[in-house]
């Protein structure tokens, strides 16, 4: 017969006192009885060993970390105004509508590849695109940026063949031998000017 008996035991502060080790004994004293009337006693000992451990320091408190700041900046808008399609070699106005709601300064960033021209302002300029990009399209950007947060728009420009365009204005009597004169108002891309004309 095997048997089994556990004790809890609570060791008062006072048992260490002057001691940083110490034997505690523990007796146990067990009797039992059997069916036939039988009855058996028995006694035992154990010695635990009790260490004094000192308290682990009381840490020392950091820094208290500063929050970082939230943000209260409204970023700023831009609208880009820009023509849908333009003849190469014909001059284009773009500009750069952008407004901040903190009224804080704005700095504009333009990209233009292919485009040729400048901008005279922050916001505003002129360009044209060489006849070599005829038939395609071409994309400029704009960025603005108030020191904390930005805002893009962008357009996509169709750049057309440089064809001219002929037109005549005549004006005068239009009667038998009275003059009449014959103005010449064809227009041609701006970088692509009539260099010749032929009379029929």
């Amino acid at each position: 017969m095997v048997g089994e008996f556990k004790i809890v035991d609570y060791i008062l502060p006072n048992f260490m006192n002057g001691y940083d080790t110490r034997d505690k004994v523990y007796e146990a004293s067990v009797q039992y009885s059997l069916k036939d009337g039988s009855k058996y006693g028995d006694k035992s000992s154990a010695v635990v060993r009790v260490t004094r451990v000192p308290p682990e320091p009381t840490p020392t408190p950091g820094p208290t970390p500063t929050p970082t700041p939230v943000s209260t900046n409204n970023p700023p808008t831009v609208r880009l105004d820009a023509p849908s399609e333009v003849k190469a070699g014909d001059k284009f106005y773009v500009r750069a509508y952008a407004s901040d709601p903190d009224n804080d300064p704005l700095t504009y960033e333009w990209k233009y590849e292919n485009a040729q021209g400048t901008i005279y302002s922050s916001n505003y300029g002129t360009l044209w695109y060489d006849k070599k990009y005829a038939n395609s399209n071409q994309e400029i950007e704009v960025f603005v940026y108030d020191g904390e947060d930005g805002a893009l728009d962008s357009k996509v420009i169709r750049v057309l063949e440089p064809t001219v365009e002929a037109r005549m204005k005549i004006s005068g009597a239009y009667k038998v031998n009275r003059k009449i004169t014959i103005t010449d108002e064809s227009k041609t891309p701006d970088e692509y000017p009539i260099i010749q004309y032929h009379k029929i």
